[in-house]
């Protein structure tokens, strides 16, 4: 044999052999995949479980807080939002006349949003968009008979029509008013970590007009589709146009039940608490060789240590990646008939397949997330070496951003730590945009993910190199 030749067993493919062999020879190993496997299907079942019909019965959102008179034949409304406080992209603050103040009477409104500029929207079921505008913003709404028109003033002189619709049936005598709302619960479904904090829009209005021939005063408060008993006004309104109204809308929504990504999501609800078996997994493929001693036998069969490294992370997260793909898809399959049974189905929530690009990507993406999160891990392990010091570590470190982002307030603590990487479950924005970080960029944080995975095993190589076994 001559001497440059590599045997099998010297060999990367060797090495890949040998950490393979590793895995799975040592029981505790596979328990924490079976136990990761298990909860992402666990967790999907109970998330889709539930009474048959929540969903079916109440096919709207309706809950807002609402100024309003009573507006007796044709008029307007005029307002300027001064300013709107609210850190959702879909709050909306605006103009609204409504059949009554009660939840699910038909309605037309025209609204500022933080994040989606001027939206004209009626019957749970009619979105116009608007310019790219946010607050100080004017907004005006005309009621011609069963017909309401929108219209929005960077000004309050020039206006630009966003759109009419028509309200059959509205009654002559219907309520007209400000309004405010900030998606809370009732736009998110209860199939994700609460990662971020939300609190009820606040919005400040002036320059209010109403005009009418036959409108009946005085202006009344009420938060519509408020189950428990309301919280009064902190202030009324303004006795003239001329004042500002400061409204304290509830945390709520008005939309129609459409398809939001739940029966996508519920198959990869269990992917954080997944996450946890399979960090202590990572750490302890190379740190309980450390502890053990076993470690200088690896390095004997192969002093480049830098070669074991990378085949302890090839093997891992390879069998990491196939072991909850597995288990990603049969949560999915599991989830889809209970789901089905609450009524989350078609129309309103379409039979999702496994070949829609979406769901291929949530699926895959859920899978690639834990299996870079398991080598993040290792190369935690490996720069620690020790398991009772890197379990902890790792954990803090994948799952602080629960906990620190709704205290602190802002998204980023989330958007940069390896949590990240839960970007790649993004859906729909009526979800995702609020609880998932990078709204609109499901790479980006897989990418981050890679970069925080790839430099541990560096400095675990780096340290591995430096530093008796």
């Amino acid at each position: 044999m001559r001497a440059g030749r590599r045997t099998a067993g010297t060999g990367f493919g060797g090495l890949m052999r040998a950490e393979w062999t590793k895995l799975r020879s040592v029981p505790s190993n596979l328990w924490s995949l079976l136990a990761a496997m298990g909860l992402i299907v666990l967790f999907a079942v109970m998330i889709s479980s539930g009474n048959p019909g929540t969903y079916a019965e109440t096919p709207y959102v309706d809950r807002f807080r609402f100024a309003h008179q009573t507006l007796t034949g044709d008029g307007s409304i005029v307002t300027r939002v001064r300013e709107q406080q609210s850190d959702h992209p879909w709050a909306m603050a605006g103009v609204m006349i409504k059949q009554s103040a009660t939840a699910g009477a038909p309605y037309a409104a025209v609204a500022i949003t933080p994040g989606h500029g001027v939206r004209m929207q009626a019957r749970f079921t009619t979105d116009i968009a608007g310019g790219a505008h946010r607050a100080p913003h004017w907004l005006k709404l005309i009621r011609a008979g069963a017909t309401i028109s929108g219209y929005e003033s960077a000004d309050g002189r020039t206006w630009r029509r966003v759109g009419a619709v028509s309200l059959p049936g509205l009654p002559p005598s219907a309520e007209i008013g400000l309004f405010a709302t900030a998606p809370g619960g009732e736009r998110t479904v209860p199939m994700r970590p609460a990662l971020m904090k939300t609190g009820p829009a606040k919005a400040t209005f002036d320059k209010i007009s109403v005009t009418a021939p036959a409108l009946r005063p005085p202006w009344r408060v009420d938060d519509v589709g408020r189950e428990d008993s309301p919280e009064p006004p902190a202030t009324a309104l303004p006795p003239d146009d001329g004042g500002a109204f400061t409204l304290a809308g509830l945390s709520g929504d008005i939309l129609g039940q459409t398809d939001d990504g739940s029966r996508v999501i519920a198959a990869v609800a269990g992917s954080v608490a997944g996450l946890v078996p399979l960090l202590a997994l990572g750490v302890s493929f190379i740190a309980s060789e450390y502890q053990h001693g076993l470690i200088r036998t690896t390095f004997t069969a192969s002093p480049r240590r830098g070669r074991v490294l990378a085949a302890k992370a090839v093997v891992l997260g390879g069998v990491t990646f196939a072991a909850t793909l597995v288990a990603v898809v049969a949560a999915f399959l599991a989830s889809q008939p209970l789901l089905r049974r609450q009524g989350i189905g078609p129309p309103a929530y379409p039979d999702p397949s496994l070949t829609d690009p979406t769901v291929f990507r949530v699926l895959v993406g859920t899978a690639a997330f834990l299996s870079l999160m398991t080598v993040f891990a290792l190369g935690l392990g490996a720069v620690l070496r020790r398991v009772a010091a890197a379990v902890p570590a790792a954990v803090a470190m994948a799952l602080a951003p629960i906990l620190v982002t709704p205290l602190s307030g802002s998204p980023w603590p989330q958007r940069l730590a390896p949590l990240a990487a839960l970007s790649i479950q993004q859906v729909k924005e009526t979800d995702d945009a609020f609880l998932l970080p990078w709204a609109g960029r499901p790479w980006t944080g897989p990418a981050l993910l890679t970069a925080y995975a790839a430099a541990t095993l560096a400095m675990g190589w780096l340290l591995m190199r430096r530093r008796d076994a």
